[in-house]
């Protein structure tokens, strides 16, 4: 399984790992302005998972709702800020929660799932790059 390097600074590459389970990607990212650790670089560690079961109860001062999104999705909101509506009609699902959310409101990736955005964007260069 390849594991992916995405530095803060410097070329993506892939790594040689010796532990199990492999993460998919070990990403850096500097937290951004106005939070505690401003300027701070902090590490991600991505792994591939199932869910395999329903969703428990949502802390709604965490997390409002659960939507799962398309690979392509996920690449697309690098450069877009799609409404819940727009992306639930390119056919995300709405997994958990989600009913006190507007419609209208813009998603778009921050932390883990900029990480995740950047990965799919990486690797699908890469498949493409081989063909």
């Amino acid at each position: 399984m390849t594991t992916w390097h995405i530095p803060q600074h410097g070329p993506v590459q892939q790594v040689e790992l010796r532990d199990r389970p492999y993460p998919l990607a070990l990403y850096e990212m500097i937290h951004p302005p106005g939070t505690p650790r401003q300027g701070e670089l902090y590490r991600i560690v991505i792994f591939a998972a199932r869910l395999r079961g329903k969703l428990g109860a949502l802390h709604p001062d965490e997390v409002q709702g659960v939507v799962a999104v398309t690979k392509e999705q996920v690449i697309q909101g690098l450069h877009r800020k799609p409404t819940l509506a727009e992306l639930l009609g390119e056919g995300a699902k709405l997994m958990a929660g989600g009913e006190d959310v507007d419609p209208q409101v813009r998603l778009y990736p921050l932390g883990t799932a900029r990480a995740l955005a950047q990965l799919c964007s990486v690797e699908m260069t890469e498949t493409f790059s081989r063909s």
